[in-house]
């Protein structure tokens, strides 16, 4: 015998026990529960109309005793959950209402019980007498899949990371109660959540190793799979470039935030097609990318125009967010004040650092946000502005100090603009049959003395694995070693730069190696132990210096390169 202490508890058992007793335990209904929803498998439920049908044919063989809510577990969706309510709500879904039925002569010839659902409208005018509802508590989630808005109902509290749901969908009207009183758009895609699974696939260390070495990547592979664009070409990067790109692909956190990236260069240098674009495609067939020039900072943070609040790009983004023209979003904020304003990006800081927090406008439409994304942000130099240094204060310094800043030197400019700065797979007898990208496949790539070879394909997701499974988790690394370069590279910056580089130092090296630690172990050793070795922590410095040389690189327009490459 177990005692019940909790009054709610208590009153769900009694309930249940009342129920009991009136069910016919002849009737094949007896399962079924008017406390909860009721999850069933049945093939012949195509969809929420098929399920509300049978609901209705089970309360009449009853008649109308209790109330019975069908759901079938028959819809899929992905995304990111974001709680729209900081608390369950209770929500109607479904009512009973008698009304009087009358001849034609206008007298009563009995009462007639409707059933009305969270998608019908009710009207007590012609529907007749509510006689009860029944309500559930849900988590409230807002996620969106394949560019459409879903209202995730949700008995459990969910993470916002990634997930595949499965479930049944409803979709409501614009004259339902629910969207009046949730103040949910007009017409809305309710998804009654059986099941959440996270989409990360993570392999133990020894399993990853083994999948690299059946696929059979070696590093150049890998660089010319990341370098690759969907229109069939390779960009061509100096070695130090490759690294720095595949560093902040595979390292994890530290601090519980990662390695974001910014690449900051003249006019024409390929950011946009050699950094952005290639990267993106590997992760989703429908990437998102910002385009900055068309943009504005507002849409990277959450935002309280709507209820629920926007959350903004940079937290709806999973595994990776692009944003490029970065430079163009700050002239603007610029050009928009025409003052001196400074500072600009500072509001993005708690998402750059992964934090959870409860953001609002003080007009009751909080939100919890928090990103879990690595951003790779490109960009020209500020008009104006020719150095990397000369961005600090118009950017925030502590947003700067949360990126690593790569700026692109002459010597990457030259390879990348010219004759062998793009290579091309040469053509097949079945090339404008050849659709693997769009079927998921990445293709495997050799080229020798610039002649391409196509290898093999690497599935999508076979990809993602790789990826996070290497962002779940960071090498055996000696910190005292990473000191060391911290030591050197503090030494080699002068000025402001200073103040940008050296609060989080320690952050970005440590990744840096965790990174290129990965790349060695995968790609040349097939090494499962993951430990940091003095080749690892040497290349790391000799990165960094270089990193830290470029910043000494114009990103403002140049004459005479321009000239040159014109």
């Amino acid at each position: 015998m177990r005692i019940i202490e909790d009054e709610e508890e208590a009153k769900k058992v009694r309930q249940k026990f009342d129920e009991e007793l009136r069910l016919d335990p002849k009737k094949n209904n007896r399962e079924l529960t008017s406390l909860d929803i009721n999850w069933v498998e049945d093939e012949n439920f195509r969809d929420w109309i098929d399920v509300k049908l049978k609901s209705i044919e089970l309360m009449n063989e009853e008649n109308n005793e209790r109330s019975l809510f069908l759901a079938s577990n028959i819809d899929k969706i992905e995304g990111k959950p974001q709680l729209v309510h900081p608390t369950m709500k209770t929500i109607v879904l479904l009512k009973k209402v008698v009304r009087i039925v009358r001849d034609k002569n206008g007298d009563d010839e009995g009462y007639q019980t409707n059933w009305k659902f969270l998608d019908d409208h009710y009207d007590k005018r012609y529907d007749g007498n509510l006689q009860w509802e029944w309500t559930q508590d849900f988590w409230i989630y807002k996620t969106t899949c394949k560019n459409k808005d879903y209202y995730i109902f949700s008995k459990q509290q969910l993470e916002m990371k990634n997930y595949q749901f499965s479930g049944m969908l409803v979709e409501l009207n614009d004259r339902t109660e629910m969207n009046n009183n949730l103040k949910l758009k007009s017409i809305s895609k309710v998804f009654f959540l059986k099941e959440a699974k996270p989409t990360v696939k993570i392999l133990e260390k020894e399993e990853l190793v083994d999948l690299v070495s059946e696929l059979n990547l070696d590093k150049e592979c890998w660089f010319n799979i990341i370098n690759y664009h969907p229109f069939g070409t390779i960009n061509v990067f100096p070695e130090k470039t490759n690294l720095i790109r595949s560093a902040q692909m595979l390292s994890g956190k530290l601090d519980g935030w990662p390695m974001h990236l910014a690449v900051m260069g003249q006019p024409g240098t390929r950011k946009s097609c050699g950094y952005i674009e290639t990267t993106a495609f590997k992760f989703s067939e429908e990437s998102e990318i910002v385009e900055g020039a068309n943009s504005r900072i507002k849409g990277l943070s959450p935002s309280f125009k709507e209820k629920p609040a926007n959350i903004g790009y940079l937290a709806k983004s999973e595994r990776m967010g692009y944003v490029d023209e970065l430079g163009k979003m700050v002239e603007f904020e610029i050009n928009k004040h025409q003052s001196a304003i400074s500072n600009v990006l500072g509001e993005l800081n708690f998402l750059l650092d992964h934090k959870k927090r409860t953001v609002g406008s003080g007009n009751d439409n909080d939100c919890v946000v928090q990103a879990n994304a690595k951003f790779l942000f490109a960009s020209n130099g500020v008009k104006g502005k020719n150095y990397l240094e000369d961005h600090i204060g118009l950017i925030d310094p502590t947003t700067m100090s949360r990126i690593v800043w790569w700026v692109q030197n002459p010597e990457e400019i030259d390879l990348v603009l010219g004759e062998k700065g793009i290579l091309r797979i040469p053509p097949t007898p079945r090339q404008a049959q050849d659709i693997s990208e769009e079927e998921g496949k990445i293709k495997i790539l050799r080229h020798v003395g610039g002649v391409v070879g196509v290898l093999g394909e690497i599935s999508r997701d076979d990809f993602l694995t790789i990826f996070d499974t290497c962002n779940s988790f960071i090498c055996e690394i000696d910190v005292n070693e990473v000191q060391k370069i911290v030591k050197k590279s503090n030494l080699m910056i002068q000025g402001g730069l200073l103040g940008i580089w050296k609060p989080r130092a320690e952050h970005h090296i440590t990744l840096i190696v965790d990174g290129l630690c990965k790349i060695r172990c995968l790609f040349s050793d097939r090494d499962s132990e993951f430990k940091a070795k003095k080749e690892d922590y040497e290349l790391a410095e000799a990165i960094v210096s270089e990193m830290i040389r470029s910043w000494g690189c114009k990103v403002s327009v140049n004459k005479e390169n321009f000239e040159k490459y014109s």
